[in-house]
């Protein structure tokens, strides 16, 4: 998981970072350990997500293109990771 990410699952979790290291670890998901908060993490990190490419998009380092294909696929990779598996194609 990139630094960026979990330090803002560890800050949806209420968790530090290393706590959620631990869990982690110790064979829990993230879709685990956000219970029925899941799909509210899911739209957060979507959102940062999005605007993170449209913002690339917008400084010249994306073309719009490549931006469209990585947005159809954000939420499925997303939502992969924090169950712990890996979303096809990846």
């Amino acid at each position: 998981m990139g630094a960026a990410l979990g330090g803002r699952v560890a800050e949806f979790l209420e968790m530090d970072r290393q706590e959620l290291g631990e869990a982690l670890r110790g064979g829990a998901s993230i879709a685990d350990l956000a219970g029925d908060r899941v799909d509210e993490l899911v739209a957060d990190l979507v959102a940062r997500a999005t605007e993170r490419i449209e913002q690339a998009v917008a400084d010249g380092r994306l073309d719009r293109e490549r931006a469209d294909g990585i947005l159809s696929r954000v939420e499925e990779r997303i939502t992969a990771r924090l169950e712990g598996g890996h979303p096809a194609g990846s």
